[in-house]
C-alpha cells in the first residue's frame, strides 16, 4: 500500500431533470504507533467523506480560507511553493486532504483553470492529453445498475434482498470499448468507481467522469464559481452550492431570512419575487403616470442588466436603489 490510497465512487441517477450525482472518497493511510518503546509499528487508519462532483472542481484550494470568487486562481502556477513546503494539504473537500511534495497538483489545478474558463467541454483526446503530460494514473471500474435474477428466490424464502444490483462494465481506459455504448449503461443508473494513490489522481478521476458523460463547465452568474451543468437538467445560469445571499446580512432581517440554506439557483428566484413586489409597492406610491413610467423603465433596465451580471455587488445596488428611490412630489 502506498502512503495514501484513495477509493473513489462517483454515483448517476435518474435521467433528465430528475438527474443526481453524488461522490464518496475513502481515504486509507498508515500512521506509526509511537508508543512502543522499541519500534514504530504501523497502524491502518482510513475516514470517508462525500463531496459534490458538479461542484468540488470549483472549490479546489491550497489556502484554509476560500476565496471569494474562484478566478483568483485561475492561470497562477504556484508549484515552486511545494518546494518550500508551503502547500502541503487540498482544503475544497470537508477535511484538509494531504498533497505533500506533488508539485503536479498546483500545475494541473492552474492548466485546469485555463481549460475550463476557456471551453465548455473537454473532449476525450484532450483529457488523454492531460494524462500524458503530467503522467496521471486512471485506475476506472464502471458498474451499471441491473434487475437481481437471485431477488424473486430470496423473496420467497422470506430473506433480505435488493431488487437491483450494480455490475460490472468491461472497460479499459484509452482503447475501444463496446460496454460503454451509451445504451449500454448512460440511460441507467451506474457508478463510477477509482482508485488513485495521490491526489492529483483523485482530481483527474472526478474530472475523466464529467468529460465521458459530455458535461459542460459553466461559471455560476452568482457566485462566480466553476461548475459542472447537466444537460436538460434546467440548472440555468446557476450552481447548487450555498448561496452567499443567506450567508451575510446584506439587507433587512426579514429579507435576510429568506435566502437562509437556499442554494444560488433557488435564491436568485426569491430575489427577483422580493424585487417584483418591490416593485409593485413602489408604484402604489407614484403621484402621476409619467413619473410611475419613469421608475418601471429604470426598474427594467437595472433588472435586465442583473441578469448578465448577477454578483452579489449588483443585488445589494439594485435592492437599495429600489429601497430609496424616490418620487418628486
Amino acid at each position: 500500500m502506498s502512503e495514501y490510497d484513495y477509493f473513489i465512487t462517483i454515483t448517476k441517477t435518474g435521467t433528465g431533470k430528475e438527474t443526481k450525482i453524488t461522490g464518496n472518497l475513502t481515504c486509507t493511510f498508515s500512521e506509526y504507533d509511537t508508543t512502543s518503546d522499541f519500534l514504530f509499528i504501523p497502524k491502518e487508519e482510513s475516514f470517508s467523506l462525500d463531496f459534490n462532483p458538479l461542484t468540488i472542481l470549483g472549490d479546489l484550494r491550497c489556502e484554509k480560507i476560500s476565496c471569494e470568487y474562484t478566478k483568483r486562481r485561475a492561470f497562477i502556477d504556484r508549484s515552486w511553493e511545494y518546494w518550500l513546503g508551503a502547500c502541503r494539504h487540498e482544503y475544497g473537500f470537508e477535511i484538509p486532504l494531504y498533497i505533500g511534495n506533488d508539485y503536479r497538483y498546483i500545475k494541473l489545478m492552474s492548466y485546469l483553470d485555463e481549460i475550463t474558463y476557456n471551453n465548455k467541454c473537454i473532449t476525450l483526446k484532450e483529457l488523454e492529453e492531460i494524462q500524458n503530460k503530467y503522467n496521471l494514473e486512471l485506475n476506472c471500474e464502471i458498474s451499471a445498475e441491473e434487475n437481481d435474477i437471485s431477488f424473486a428466490l430470496l423473496q420467497s424464502r422470506g430473506k433480505n434482498a435488493k431488487e437491483k444490483t450494480y455490475v460490472p462494465l468491461k472497460y479499459e481506459v484509452g482503447k475501444a470499448n463496446k460496454d460503454l455504448l451509451q445504451n449500454t449503461y448512460m440511460n441507467k443508473n451506474h457508478c463510477f468507481s477509482y482508485q488513485c494513490s495521490t491526489m492529483v489522481d483523485v482530481i483527474f478521476a472526478i474530472l475523466h467522469f464529467i468529460v465521458m458523460h459530455q458535461y459542460e463547465f459553466k461559471i455560476c452568474a452568482l457566485c462566480q464559481k466553476l461548475y459542472v451543468k447537466i444537460p436538460n437538467h434546467g440548472q440555468g445560469k446557476f450552481c447548487s452550492r450555498k448561496s452567499p445571499l443567506g450567508s451575510n446580512s446584506y439587507f433587512d432581517e426579514r429579507t435576510n431570512k429568506k435566502f437562509k440554506d437556499l442554494d444560488c439557483q433557488k435564491s436568485m428566484k426569491i430575489f427577483h419575487q422580493i424585487m417584483r413586489n418591490r416593485k409593485k409597492i413602489k408604484l402604489r406610491h407614484a403621484p402621476d403616470e409619467e413619473q410611475e413610467n419613469t421608475f418601471r423603465n429604470k426598474f427594467d433596465n437595472y433588472n435586465d442588466k442583473i441578469k448578465n451580471v448577477s454578483i452579489v455587488e449588483n443585488l445589494i445596488k439594485f435592492y437599495y436603489y429600489v429601497e430609496q428611490y424616490e418620487f418628486q412630489i
